[in-house]
């Protein structure tokens, strides 16, 4: 049975996944108008909208909006829409090689195995899919009409910036409030320097080894007008106002790198718009930027965190009515497939290593085993000689021991036991006997078969044993009269002379 026979198979019986799927649904449009609402009131208290809208998002139950006549349409889709994803899963195992097709099939037996826990997974779509709802109920809110563009570059962010769709928009709506009024409210351009915000950041995370979340504070605290945590970057420039004013001054005249990335960056603006820019110039002087999408597809790590990324967004689709799964499976497989084209040189190389060190060391050890036998044997032998003499002059005292101790307490023991065993004879008997009654047609009926089917085979064994005895009845005399009779009688002289 094959990888979607499988799934098929399980996929028949998805009561409990759909029904889970069903308790998920929302009144969404309810649900994002009350949180408008709250974030609208905390907005007005003097916080920011992104702060209040996550706040108003934690704070209103989501569970009150359940309902029964949202169910969605057909769970069956996670299952059938594998199948496009063989065909490319068989691709990359041809390429592969032979030796490791077979750890493709048994990759493939574990998704199958790991299917028939799906309505765990469901549970984990579900979770996800709640976080995506309340996202994008955040993105409509910031960037309104822009608000699919955004989503697309989250779509795309586990290539780019080598994260989910959640992790950016979550990420990306952080400082977006501030970003969009320095652009005036233009929400498309906003979107655009967002996307360049969270490349940027990721760009930095991979290349300098900063945490991610370390580095949405700094953009956040920049958006505030905070700069004390510009030097979290690590790009040269310190936590102060004049060091942005540096960067942003030292950006403006990269106008190579300017030209190249399609951006401009004014050398006298201390707007976030800009800041942004700035950063992503520098960051591209420095060779910080597209570090993000070249270790995505050429390193180890870097296709690791974006296959990660496209299973994020895999498992979050499955409880999306709206998803294209086939979008989201083409994506994790070449995920797959680039991970797998940049992990097995690695292997291979690793092998060929082990090989060529083995290789290396052989000729040496056999050259020295003689020596270490010489050495080591002579010390062993008598290790193993003062051992048993040690053994062999306590013995008496240990026979001592056990005759004056163990034999008495054994003995005691015995008698308990024979006491415990004559006090429930009868029952243990009684027992047997119903045993026995029970299981005696069965054993008169194996007993009956048993010798039925040796009497069969008799005939044939007495004849082989006659063609074979007199074979070995002549080869054990001969042993005797060429190897076993001198070597006896000379054992027997030596007797006699002792």
């Amino acid at each position: 049975m094959n990888l979607f026979e499988l799934f098929v198979k399980i996929d028949a019986n998805t009561d409990g996944v759909e029904k889970g799927i069903k308790q998920a649904q929302k009144t969404t449009e309810q649900y994002r108008k009350d949180v408008m609402n709250l974030a609208q009131t905390y907005k007005k208290q003097g916080m920011d909208m992104s702060s209040a809208m996550k706040r108003a998002y934690s704070e209103i139950d989501k569970s009150q909006y359940q309902t029964a006549n949202n169910s969605k349409s057909d769970s069956k889709k996670f299952a059938l829409n594998w199948e496009n994803a063989g065909n490319k899963i068989s691709g990359i195992a041809s390429k592969i090689g032979s030796g490791l097709k077979v750890a493709a099939k048994i990759g493939t037996a574990a998704i199958g195995v790991a299917a028939a826990g799906i309505t765990a997974l469901t549970t984990t779509a579900v979770k996800n899919y709640a976080e995506y709802e309340q996202l994008v109920g955040g993105v409509d809110t910031l960037f309104k009409s822009a608000s699919k563009k955004v989503q697309g570059y989250a779509a795309e962010a586990y290539k780019t910036a080598g994260m989910s769709a959640n992790d950016y928009m979550e990420s990306a709506t952080a400082f977006s409030a501030t970003l969009i009024n320095s652009l005036g409210g233009d929400t498309e351009k906003a979107a655009e320097y967002a996307n360049r915000a969270m490349i940027s950041m990721s760009d930095n995370a991979n290349k300098m080894g900063n945490s991610m979340e370390s580095i949405v504070l700094t953009y956040q605290s920049l958006s505030r007008g905070n700069f004390a945590m510009l030097d979290n970057l690590k790009l040269g420039y310190g936590g102060t106002k004049a060091e942005l004013q540096r960067l942003i001054k030292d950006a403006s005249t990269y106008t190579d790198v300017q030209k190249e990335m399609g951006i401009t960056v004014d050398a006298s603006s201390m707007s976030f718009d800009n800041i942004v820019n700035a950063i992503a110039v520098v960051q591209g002087k420095l060779g910080i930027a597209g570090a993000t999408a070249l270790e995505a597809s050429t390193t180890i790590s870097g296709s690791l965190n974006s296959m990660k990324a496209a299973w994020s967004n895999l498992v979050t689709g499955i409880a999306d009515e709206n998803a294209d799964f086939d979008v989201l499976i083409n994506n994790m497989v070449e995920s797959v497939a680039t991970f797998a084209e940049n992990i097995l040189p690695r292997i291979e190389q690793a092998l060929s290593g082990v090989g060529t060190l083995v290789e290396g060391l052989a000729p040496q050890i056999a050259e020295r085993l003689p020596e270490l036998i010489s050495t080591a044997l002579p010390n062993l032998v008598s290790g193993i000689e003062t051992l048993l003499s040690s053994v062999i002059e306590v013995l008496p005292s240990l026979l001592d021991t056990l005759l004056t101790t163990a034999v008495p307490s054994l003995l005691s023991g015995i008698e308990s036991i024979s006491s415990v065993l004559l006090e429930n004879l009868p029952t243990i008997i009684e027992t047997l006997a119903s045993g026995l009654e029970t299981a005696l047609p069965l054993l008169i009926e194996t007993a009956v078969s048993l010798i039925g089917k040796i009497a069969e085979a008799l005939p044939e064994t007495i004849s082989t044993l006659t063609e074979v005895l007199p074979e070995l009845f002549s080869a054990i005399s001969e042993a005797l009269l060429t190897d076993g009779l001198p070597a006896l009688v000379e054992i027997a002289v030596e007797l006699i002379k002792g």
